[in-house]
């Protein structure tokens, strides 16, 4: 899944279309692969067809409501996580 969360996609962002539809593609080769995009707005015309979901409303209330969600169904310590050792 891939997560795009408070960001206009604008084109005036250099490098920022060929990174989302290049992962977006990666995403979508996986069995249910599904690109969320969170934002007030909805995403520019080039995006939108990369773009499974758009949860439309206040990106930094979501970001609270989900950490908050996680923090209840999650491991209390998950925020101490050493993800970056699961990328070596």
């Amino acid at each position: 899944m891939l997560v795009i969360v408070g960001t206009s996609l604008s084109q005036r962002v250099t490098g920022i279309m060929p990174l989302v539809t290049t992962l977006a593609s990666q995403v979508h080769k996986v069995e249910g692969g599904l690109v969320v995009y969170v934002n007030k707005t909805p995403p520019p015309a080039p995006y939108r067809y990369v773009i499974d979901y758009h949860l439309v409303g206040d990106a930094d209330h979501w970001v609270k409501t989900v950490v908050g969600h996680w923090e209840t169904v999650k491991h209390k310590g998950w925020r101490e996580w050493n993800v970056a050792s699961w990328f070596r």
